[in-house]
């Protein structure tokens, strides 16, 4: 339905949006890796990566950012639980995404430039989270909720906010935590 898509869309701009205007680097953290520029930020007396990620901002993601939220309102679920879980929902793909992105670009650290690899994983990041999840079946759907978790991005977290369950609720952030907790000792191993 109409509905649905515009919800799938909402979620999946609005948490794309946040991201890289909030952690802008993201986007090149190959760039950052790879030439030399990590030195600076391990002198400061910060957290490394998030120092990093924040230290760069995409403009573009405000007009993403903005695009979700019309697209949430809309889909037309204006209850004060519905937009409680929309955030909610939002946030697991914003931190999907950087975690993904973060996990991919960090293989700079012995590959040297990682750049083509991470602009593919970023376009399949995107593409297929803006896809319903019943579009797919059998190794394409375990993909989709595994190695690429763009089912998590966008169908998932969208389904979330339609219905609450506490399954849902309890598988997204599992997994949210087990892509964060990955990127973040991955980029610290390199």
């Amino acid at each position: 339905a109409l509905n649905d898509m515009l919800l799938l869309f909402g979620v999946v701009a609005t948490g794309f949006g946040a991201a890289v205007y909030l952690f802008g680097n993201v986007t090149a953290l190959t760039e950052v890796i790879a030439g030399g520029r990590l030195d600076y930020y391990l002198s400061l007396p910060r957290p490394v990566l998030l120092h990093v990620l924040a230290s760069g901002s995409i403009a573009a993601g405000v007009g993403d950012f903005t695009y979700g939220i019309f697209s949430f309102l809309a889909a037309g679920h204006y209850t004060v639980d519905a937009l409680a879980r929309f955030i909610f929902g939002v946030l697991i793909a914003m931190t999907l995404f950087i975690s993904v992105l973060v996990i991919v670009h960090s293989a700079a650290f012995w590959l040297g430039h990682a750049d083509v690899l991470a602009a593919q994983v970023f376009n399949a990041l995107i593409t297929f989270s803006l896809y319903p999840i019943t579009m797919f079946d059998g190794v394409a759907r375990f993909l989709l909720f595994t190695i690429l978790p763009a089912a998590l991005i966008g169908a998932v977290p969208a389904e979330f906010v339609r219905s609450f369950s506490w399954a849902t609720l309890g598988q997204l952030l599992l997994v949210t935590a087990l892509f964060l907790t990955l990127a973040v000792v991955i980029f610290h191993r390199g």
